[in-house]
This record gives structure tokens, C-alpha cells and sequence, in this order.
């Protein structure tokens, strides 16, 4: 009778050892599953139409909040007059003073308006030559990089000429000292004898050919 006893405990105890008593291995295989496979990530989410091309925020990936423009300067106001003593740039057409001559070698010797005489006499079968003197004296103190131009054009009796004066001149200075030299020239082609008519700028002159001119020299109304 106890030798049963005791089979039936022996049968008990390895019954319960089967059900509670774990494979050692079994936890480390599933550790070795579990880091093989990851978890699909989650598909993101659209982004909304209103931050999709803003920037966003470093530190928390939001949209970053608008940056104020800097403010600009105000323009400088057009047409203000400048100052009295700076530069400014200027350009005239048709406005400087302008004398005949009976040829080049007469232009050649007038560098300033005041060097040219008061009367020219004209001859037949030769060229007109014109020149062209700045109106004030273009020290380097009142007019800088001065430009002078002339050109001539002949129809019939009809005899246009043409200038323009450009440079940079300093507000309200007046000089008398120093000045520079700065004409042009330009001419006709070879003239018959006969009566024609200068224009230049509004004013009309009439030359004859062959004939005196008197005075020699033209200053625009």
C-alpha cells in the first residue's frame, strides 16, 4: 500500500514539474525575433496646403513664424534741386553760342568765344566752318568732364546746324579763373555763290555768298 503512495506522488510532482518548467532557450529566441523584425513606421500624414512650402522651426518642426521684411529707405525724392556746391549733370542742345567762319585756319586760332572777331567774310567755292564755345568759363572748379558737339547739314540754301553741351557743373559756383578750352567745329560742304539761310535753334541768320557777316557770332534766344 505505501509502495502506491509513493508511485502516485512520483507521478503527481513530474506532472506539474511538465506544466510550470519553461525551455530556458525559448525566451532568447524570442528576444533574437523581436530585434529582427521592427515595426512598419507609420505613413506620414500630407502635409496641408498652407505650410507645405514654408519653412519650419528647428527646434520643434513646425512652421516657422513669418519674418518681417526690413524697412527701407524712402526714395530720395525726385526732381529736388541739388545743393549749392555739389555736382550736377547737365546737357543743352542747340543753346551755346556759335560763329561762322571763312574756313578752318580762322577756328583753328579762337580757342575761347571771346578770341573770335566780330565780322567774317564768306567766299564762293569754299566750305563754312562753324564753332561752338561753352557759354561760361569751364574751370575745373565749375564744369567737370565737359563735352562739345556740332554737325552741319546743307538742302538747297537752306543751312542747319546743330550742338549740344553735356558735362557736370557745380551748383551756384561762378568762375573766372583758370578757364579751359572747350569747342567744337563743323562744316558745309564747298558753297555756290548765292543767298542762304542759317538755322540754328530758334534763331534764323541769313549768309551771303561771297559777302560779309557781321556780327560773326549767333547766341540763341
Amino acid at each position: 500500500m505505501r509502495q502506491w503512495s509513493v508511485l502516485v506522488l512520483c507521478v503527481v510532482a513530474a506532472c506539474a514539474k511538465n506544466e510550470t518548467s519553461a525551455d530556458p532557450a525559448a525566451p532568447a529566441a524570442k528576444a533574437r525575433e523581436s530585434t529582427l523584425v521592427a515595426p512598419e513606421p507609420a505613413s506620414p500624414e500630407p502635409a496641408s496646403p498652407e505650410h507645405a512650402a514654408g519653412p519650419t522651426s528647428p527646434a520643434t518642426g513646425a512652421p516657422a513664424a513669418p519674418v518681417a521684411a526690413a524697412p527701407q529707405p524712402p526714395e530720395a525724392a525726385t526732381g529736388a534741386a541739388p545743393a549749392d556746391g555739389q555736382w550736377a549733370h547737365f546737357a543743352v542742345k542747340n543753346e551755346v553760342p556759335l560763329c561762322v567762319f571763312a574756313g578752318y585756319e580762322q577756328y583753328e586760332k579762337t580757342s575761347f568765344l571771346k578770341d573770335v572777331k566780330r565780322t567774317v567774310k564768306t567766299r564762293a567755292h569754299e566750305q563754312l566752318v562753324f564753332g561752338i564755345y561753352a557759354p561760361t568759363c569751364a574751370s575745373k572748379e565749375c564744369v567737370s568732364r565737359p563735352g562739345m558737339q556740332c554737325w552741319a547739314e546743307v538742302e538747297d540754301h537752306s543751312i542747319t546746324v546743330q550742338s549740344r553741351y553735356n558735362g557736370e557743373q557745380r551748383v551756384g559756383a561762378t568762375c573766372t579763373k583758370d578757364c579751359e578750352s572747350v569747342t567744337a567745329a563743323c562744316d558745309t560742304p564747298v558753297l555756290l555763290p548765292g543767298t542762304y539761310t542759317l538755322h540754328y535753334g530758334n534763331t534764323t541768320t541769313t549768309i551771303k555768298v561771297p559777302g560779309t557777316l557781321r556780327p560773326a557770332c549767333i547766341h540763341p534766344k
